[in-house]
């Protein structure tokens, strides 16, 4: 299967690089923003739950201020974990 896709005007086939089927900046942005989609949705749902340093997250504007400032490293220090309730 070759990798790649179609230039934005439709007129040609840009190949990926050998051995790449798609670029990694794509699918970067892609998991993010489902990745952060995925996870509003839990926080709007009431499957989260913050401890710690962390409780204050609980807080929807502080949630957000957390994950709309981060560029690379600010993500990787959350640590979320899973409510036990139903909802």
């Amino acid at each position: 299967m070759p990798g790649g896709g179609l230039s934005f005007d439709g007129s040609k086939w840009l190949a990926c690089q050998p051995g790449v089927f798609l670029p990694v900046r794509v699918l970067s942005r892609v998991f993010r923003g489902k990745f952060l989609a995925l996870l509003r949705g839990a926080f709007d749902h009431g499957k989260l739950s913050f401890h710690g340093k962390f409780a204050a997250l609980a807080d929807p504007r502080e949630l957000a201020a957390g994950y709309n400032s981060h560029k690379v490293g600010t993500a990787n220090q959350m640590t979320l974990s899973p409510s036990t309730s139903k909802g």
